[in-house]
């Protein structure tokens, strides 16, 4: 019988989103200061609907951004990464530059490259984002 009652289902409280403490610890990670106000409010805002599996992916395509604009990953490019993903699923075809500004796609010159690719990122599946970093 005692081996029964060790068979049971364990209940466990799992939180709706990651805690506070744990959102900084994930941004030391990837050298970023501590977050503060909209960037605070935005990793609060994706880590309670998503997760922290979002918030990474945010993290990732910021980096890369960073790296192809020859500088270290900073809260505004992951702030223009996460504007530029916000826009796309509503039909937006404008990018964003670091200070929030729309910018046409004209104006650069080029119709590819990051934008492309973080359009191509946004577009596909959690299961086939995983395989991409």
């Amino acid at each position: 019988m005692g081996q029964l009652e060790n068979r049971g289902a364990m209940r466990l409280n799992i939180p709706s989103g990651p805690a506070r403490q744990d959102l900084i610890e994930l941004c030391a990670t990837y050298d970023l200061p501590r977050p503060e106000n909209e960037a605070a409010h935005m990793l609060w805002c994706i880590g309670q609907s998503h997760g922290i599996a979002r918030i990474t992916d945010k993290f990732k395509l910021a980096r890369r951004l960073a790296e192809k604009m020859g500088q270290p990953l900073a809260w505004p490019h992951v702030m223009k990464t996460h504007a530029t993903l916000e826009t796309w699923p509503k039909g937006a075809r404008r990018s964003l530059t670091a200070s929030g500004t729309p910018r046409h796609r004209s104006d650069t010159g080029r119709g590819c490259g990051l934008r492309a690719s973080l359009h191509h990122i946004a577009a596909l599946g959690n299961r086939e984002r995983r395989f991409l970093f």
